[in-house]
């Protein structure tokens, strides 16, 4: 990886309940503002998918990798983080 490289990041919101859930829902990176919201229903089971990009900087490769925490919610409901390196 190079400063400037640019990292594509894709989230998964899956319904692991068993009701629907009507939507909108929205993902919240420690390191990408701005990911647009998905737009629902969610039906138990289903899976919706939402995108975002991190651009690689110079501190990043000082610390030898770039690690974010990322969690998704919608309809009062949040899911438990997730941690990717």
């Amino acid at each position: 990886a190079a400063v400037g490289d640019v990292v594509a990041y894709r989230y998964v919101i899956t319904n692991s309940g068993n009701v629907t859930l009507a939507g909108p829902f929205s993902v919240t990176d420690d390191k990408i503002a701005g990911i647009a919201a998905v737009n629902g229903p969610l039906v138990p089971g289903g899976s919706v998918t939402a995108t975002g990009s991190y651009t690689i900087t110079q501190t990043d490769l000082n610390n030898g990798s770039v690690t974010n925490v990322a969690s998704a919610s919608g309809n009062g409901v949040t899911s438990n983080t997730d941690t990717e390196t």
